[in-house]
């Protein structure tokens, strides 16, 4: 399957952490179709509009305000609400587990008190330019017990399911596996709940959730919280 391009609209400012992409440009040097180009638009108003609202929540009309363009339109290339959400959902977590690779890349050959901060940089890092991923994932991981109900919910635990393994498989040392599970189901939980429902723990702290400040606050709680376990495990596994 191919990945629609994520094509984003966003302002820089001294305090958050964006990426702007532009669209005409790469439309200008025929890298992409105009078709290419709507179906980018689409699925970046969907991806907004589901950072807000949960699926069940969204409509096929609120996107197409979002995006400035009529609901209509959407129906073209997704012909219904299920099928524009399941390419949202399959798109961030293909991301996610491809950018995960690379923050895990080099570690294995530094020590925790090194690798695991800069493991957290890069994940961050990825995070504050793709900050609807998180929030689309926290929204729907938590309203159902009945998963089949939301498009593409499969993917969201074959993710996860996926970064364990791939985490696991950059130690240097062996550690059991319900160990290893308890550790990386900690760290992925603990970081949908700060970024994914940053609003809400960064209000407590009187921060701006989008800030360099909360981004701090993340890195060194979750240093704080996870190293020394992290380091009790691979003592243990030598």
């Amino acid at each position: 399957m191919q990945y629609p391009m994520r094509l984003e609209n966003t302002r820089y400012s001294s305090d958050d952490y964006y990426m702007t992409h532009d669209v005409d440009t790469s439309l200008k040097q025929g890298r992409v179709s105009k078709a290419d180009i709507t179906r980018g638009r689409i699925l970046n108003a969907a991806k907004q509009v589901f950072a807000r609202l949960p699926y069940h929540a969204a409509s096929m009309r609120m996107i197409g305000k979002e995006g400035m363009f009529n609901h209509e339109l959407i129906r073209y290339h997704f012909p219904n609400k299920a099928r524009l959400f399941e390419t949202v959902m399959h798109d961030i977590c293909e991301d996610f587990y491809r950018s995960n690779l690379s923050f895990l890349d080099g570690l294995e050959k530094l020590t925790p008190a090194v690798g695991f901060p800069l493991y957290l940089d890069r994940f961050l890092d990825h995070h504050y330019r793709n900050p609807e991923a998180m929030r689309i994932i926290i929204l729907n991981m938590v309203i159902t017990d009945e998963p089949e109900r939301i498009p593409g919910y499969r993917y969201i635990t074959e993710m996860l399911a996926g970064t364990r393994k791939t985490f696991q498989g950059k130690m240097s040392v062996q550690i059991a596996d319900e160990k290893m599970e308890r550790f990386l189901s900690g760290i992925n939980n603990q970081l949908l709940i700060l970024l994914g429902a940053g609003y809400c723990q960064a209000s407590i702290l009187g921060l701006k959730h989008t800030g360099t400040r909360y981004r701090e606050w993340v890195k060194t709680t979750m240093v704080e919280i996870f190293l020394p376990h992290l380091e009790e495990l691979i003592k243990a596994g030598k």
